[in-house]
């Protein structure tokens, strides 16, 4: 868990400043959406630092939870079945190629 908790950080820093920049060109009614595979890191990042995390003193990491408090970022479980970035990322049959 504390892995994907992580590793979600990076990404969502990215597209909130993607979502900051199209802001400026286009009116956009929805907030940016984080999909993730891990129920536990997508908990984690939704309530208050667990004490598993209190290790974790970079503030930088806990940027996930402090952009969903604040609203604005969303963030979303999707199945590890339906994870697109698994074709990029696993060596996958051809027939989850196909479904993508």
């Amino acid at each position: 868990m504390e892995a994907e908790y992580i590793a979600m950080s990076q990404p969502a820093k990215r597209l909130m400043t993607i979502y900051g920049l199209a802001l400026k060109f286009i009116r956009m009614k929805s907030m940016p959406i984080v999909y993730l595979d891990s129920s536990a890191a997508l908990c984690a990042a939704e309530s208050e630092v667990s004490k598993s995390l209190k290790h974790l003193y970079r503030l930088e990491y806990h940027f996930v939870h402090q952009a969903f408090v604040s609203k604005e970022l969303e963030l979303h479980w999707v199945s590890t079945k339906d994870q697109i970035a698994d074709t990029l990322t696993k060596a996958l049959p051809k027939s989850s190629f196909k479904v993508f």
